[in-house]
């Protein structure tokens, strides 16, 4: 009867434990935050920089230095090391 009982309630606490992450990652998508990259426009930012001669890996990685963006791309996609020149913008 206890190994019974013990059973049911180790099932039972499963299911609560399963149930309130369910709601808790439903209420995440009911309630988003607004995150970082909503609360500056990219038509408002400014930068200044020279990239002469570096390659694309390089040259986004020195504008992540400067500026709160960070890139993401895929390496067999994008040509990481072909070079580029952008004078200053």
């Amino acid at each position: 009867m206890k190994l019974k009982l013990l059973k049911k309630i180790s099932i039972m606490s499963r299911y609560v434990i399963i149930g309130i992450s369910i709601q808790w990652v439903l209420y995440s998508f009911a309630f988003p935050e607004s995150g970082a990259a909503q609360k500056m426009s990219i038509e408002n930012i400014k930068v200044t920089i020279e990239l002469d001669d570096l390659s694309v890996q390089e040259a986004l990685n020195k504008l992540e230095e400067v500026t709160d963006f960070e890139f993401a791309y895929k390496r067999r996609i994008l040509d990481t090391k072909k070079k580029i020149n952008l004078g200053t913008q």
